[in-house]
């Protein structure tokens, strides 16, 4: 992780939900945050279709039809702890239709050169014809190339519509033009969580799923650096 500038995690949730419940008055009443972390939240918006609002590590976005919470600080693995203390414990009744358990990382390569190699071997311009050939130039300023890459895997142990999904693209936190972002995604669907459901779910599968999206993060990294 030594060429990682920014990462995080989060865990996204869809189904039916009351934004106006979620907020750092409610958390801290139910024993999930603590009184000094509600004193220091940050809101954004409370509303009846709307509740978005960060404490310390955390942020939250919670809709109608979507719940999202995001670590911005380790250990992630709090936030499929608070995810679990949430739905298994408090809210055990709202009913959840899939999850998603998410990793992204922000890397440095050595110079925007390097950047162009590795998007030139995971996207080649041949093939593209006149087309590819418009991207071929050396200097930054008028050489093309990839935007966003996203390639997608079923895997069945997230259930039948379950998959992992990997998205890359170049970097907007990483100066000078020498970062990719990577964003791996692992999408659990509803036959996955079966009789136990989603929080029990997420708490047995985050860290392995932290752990894949890792060391697929590790793999673009050298493989980037060796470009």
């Amino acid at each position: 992780m030594e060429f990682v500038e920014e990462q995080g995690a989060a865990i996204v949730a869809t189904g039916s939900f009351n934004p106006a419940i979620f907020q750092p008055s409610w958390l801290a009443k139910e024993g999930i945050i603590t009184a000094d972390e509600e004193e220091s939240a940050k809101l954004d918006v409370i509303h009846p279709e709307i509740a978005r609002f960060q404490i310390p590590a955390l942020k939250f976005d919670v809709q109608a039809e979507r719940f999202s919470m995001h670590a911005v600080a380790e250990p992630f693995v709090r936030a499929a702890d608070m995810f679990f203390m949430i739905f298994g414990e408090r809210l055990s009744h709202c009913p959840i239709e899939s999850v998603g358990i998410n990793y992204w990382a922000h890397i440095r390569l050595r110079d925007w050169a390097q950047r162009q190699r590795l998007g030139r071997a995971l996207a080649p311009i041949d093939p593209w014809g006149e087309f590819g050939q418009l991207m071929n130039a050396d200097e930054k300023d008028s050489a093309g190339g990839f935007s966003t890459l996203t390639m997608r895997v079923p895997f069945l142990d997230n259930g039948k519509e379950g998959s992992i999904n990997v998205a890359l693209q170049p970097s907007n936190r990483v100066p000078d033009d020498v970062g990719v972002f990577i964003h791996v995604n692992h999408h659990f669907s509803e036959d996955a969580a079966g009789a136990s459901g989603f929080p029990e779910l997420v708490a047995e599968k985050f860290d392995a799923s932290i752990l894949r999206a890792r060391k697929l993060v590790d793999h673009f990294t050298v493989l980037g650096r060796a470009s």
